[in-house]
């Protein structure tokens, strides 16, 4: 499958679908369920590149909003609230 597919949610939807209509039985047994999923599936490859997209995307929107003096300060505010929790 290609990078593209393994991020195209209708594809694995529908892979996962087949796989409850040809094997019913497995998908009542919880444990056999999960490893048919994570062996005949990209389900894992799709969460693994879902997961870094979302990381990515926050860490690209963190450090464009975020100035390197604003970091300093907000820091020392966490520090110091945390200190008066205690």
């Amino acid at each position: 499958m290609t990078t593209s597919n393994r991020l195209d949610p209708t594809i694995l939807r529908s892979h996962i679908n087949a796989l409850r209509v040809a094997y019913p039985e497995i998908s009542e047994d919880e444990e056999a369920w999960l490893l048919t999923l994570e062996s005949e599936t990209e389900l894992h490859a799709f969460l693994t590149i879902a997961v870094r997209r979302m990381l990515e995307t926050q860490t690209s929107e963190a450090s464009a909003h975020t100035s390197p003096n604003s970091r300093n300060v907000s820091t020392g505010l966490s520090s110091a609230s945390r200190q008066c929790a205690r």
